[in-house]
């Protein structure tokens, strides 16, 4: 009896040769198909998941701009079913993200108390968005206040001197002026972190701004 796979088969240097070239295009293929995605849909996360050796290889084939937005890894076999990845990938991205919103609320702390480009408060960020001023605006999530403007001028208070001033008309009744700063922000295409607690942020007035100066 002759056995045609007594000579090497899939153990033969050339098989193996195949196999990698093989392994290889597929990857490239992928990291391809990668940057496709992301021109189409301007993703600005990626997470990868497969064997360590799998991954680091495709990493290295992702150009810089997509290696720069990977947030994490983690293994997944070629048996691994849909459900169990995404719920890897989804508990990865909340990580990502909160340790991303903490790092923001740090940035604007710090930047506002060394009297940089930022603002705290209400009502200093509800008119650096109101004059285009603001790039970043970061909020305690369940944070509610109620502010008054000044039609005319724009000028945001916290409490009115006068009850007359609301009643003449001249004044704006705001029954939560976070919600309108956020609303504002959004329509600029402003980024607009929330954040459900940070000690700092808390004590400076629970919101503020990163601006562009």
């Amino acid at each position: 009896e002759v056995k045609l796979h007594r000579s090497g088969g899939w153990s033969n240097p050339r098989f193996q040769r195949h196999e990698a070239q093989l392994a290889h295009r597929n990857l490239q293929e992928a990291a391809e198909m990668a940057e496709e995605f992301y021109r189409q849909t301007n993703t600005r996360r990626l997470l990868l998941a497969g064997t360590e050796k799998n991954v680091a290889q495709f990493r290295d084939l992702l150009s810089n701009r997509l290696r720069s937005m990977v947030i994490g890894q983690f293994n997944a076999g070629i048996n691994a079913k849909a459900a169990e990845i995404r719920d890897k990938a989804l508990d990865l991205a909340a990580s990502a993200e909160e340790k991303e919103s903490m790092a923001v609320a740090d940035r604007l702390v710090a930047t506002a108390r060394q009297g940089g480009s930022a603002v705290l408060g209400v009502v200093d960020t509800l008119t650096a968005v109101q004059h285009g001023r603001a790039q970043h605006v970061v909020a305690i999530a369940d944070y509610v206040q109620h502010a008054f403007r000044f039609v005319d001028s724009g000028h945001i208070v916290l409490e009115l001197s006068e009850q007359a001033d609301l009643a003449s008309g001249r004044v704006q009744d705001l029954p939560d002026a976070v919600e309108s700063v956020l609303r504002r922000a959004l329509v600029q295409n402003i980024d607009v972190t929330l954040i459900d607690h940070h000690e700092e942020l808390v004590k400076v007035g629970k919101i503020g701004a990163l601006t562009r100066w």
